[in-house]
């Protein structure tokens, strides 16, 4: 049982339910690692906030940015949000689950262009071992055409997934 108080969706009221329903429309149910944001309207809100924007954004793909998610959630073990973004990306992209483990494995088994793996490959390496990033690595990117806005917001997408991984562990969401 989680350690904190949350909102269900079927409890939702006021503020809680509209920022819930886009969730319930498009993916019938709320992932248990939102709904623990429910403890905080507010933060809530930004996170939703948060998702929107990435989910409309102009040069990071869906395919990468759900592809970020599910290796960093596997990268922190976050089994959760791993198997959550895992089923997204074989939905989107008609992964089977041996493709999944393998990409787990080797992230350079991606199914990307060489533009978004360099992308993925980075931002891995900023969370895993920050102090390891070098101006070349960013070079490296900004050469294949990705902006330091493109750069930084990719990496603040995957530092997203060690937050509410971080989050979810310590208040036993999955429990």
């Amino acid at each position: 049982m989680a350690l904190i108080n949350t909102v269900s969706p079927e409890k939702a009221e006021g503020k809680i339910a509209e920022l819930y329903a886009p969730i319930l429309e498009m993916v019938g149910s709320v992932p248990k690692s939102l709904e623990m944001w429910s403890t905080s309207p507010t933060l809530l809100e930004l996170q939703m906030g948060f998702m929107g924007y990435f989910m409309q954004h102009q040069t990071l793909d869906p395919t990468l940015t759900t592809t970020i998610r599910y290796l960093v959630s596997v990268e922190f073990d976050h089994q959760y949000c791993a198997n959550f973004n895992g089923q997204m990306l074989a939905k989107m992209g008609g992964l089977s689950e041996d493709q999944l483990k393998a990409i787990g494995a080797n992230p350079e088994e991606a199914p990307l262009d060489e533009k978004g793996k360099a992308m993925l490959l980075f931002v891995l390496k900023a969370l895993k071992a920050p102090q390891t990033v070098e101006a070349k690595d960013l070079d490296s990117l900004r050469n294949l055409g990705w902006t330091d806005q493109d750069i930084y917001e990719a990496t603040v997408h995957g530092a997203n997934m060690v937050l509410s991984g971080t989050l979810f562990k310590a208040f036993k969401m999955g429990e």
